[in-house]
């Protein structure tokens, strides 16, 4: 397999190895099986965040670095290595939004069981994504949708 990666030119995934505990990736384990907030989400936001979350875990910690953010313990784990992670995504910003919201949710699980000694991921602004919402109608787009709506112009009260 390892000839095969070599022959596309992409590197290889790093061997998984057994979860230490008080790290990252013990972390998201905790969050994934034990938090109340995670199991009551939709079975597809479920999906997606722990997609996220377990996407971070072979990030490493410095382009070449042989640690990855797994194996990091959650003392070391800063402000600023939050900030890594999320800017790892910075041409999707949505997606870098996304990471940065799955970090916050597993630590803030972590603090509140007190597995994490502190909450790194709470200082760490969203990127702004350049949406500016949507505007308000004018009255001649209000009147192109009154023009348009199957139902009554004037509501009658309920009796």
């Amino acid at each position: 397999m390892a000839a095969y990666e070599d022959a596309r030119g992409s590197a290889p995934k790093p061997a998984k190895s057994a979860i230490g505990t008080g790290t990252w990736r013990w972390l998201c384990t905790k969050y994934f099986s034990e938090s109340a907030d995670y199991k009551q989400l939709d079975p597809r936001t479920r999906h997606v965040r722990r997609l996220i979350l377990e996407s971070t875990y072979d990030e490493p910690i410095a382009p070449g670095s042989p640690k990855f953010f797994r194996d990091i313990p959650l003392t070391k784990v800063t402000a600023d290595a939050v900030e890594v992670l999320r800017d790892r995504k910075l041409e999707f910003p949505e997606a870098a939004n996304s990471r940065l919201k799955a970090i916050r949710q597993v630590f803030k699980f972590g603090v509140r069981k007190k597995f994490a000694p502190f909450d790194p991921a709470r200082d760490v602004p969203y990127i702004k994504t350049g949406s500016a919402g949507f505007h308000t109608w004018t009255v001649d787009e209000v009147q192109q949708f009154e023009g348009k709506r199957d139902f009554p112009r004037t509501l009658t009260p309920a009796v």
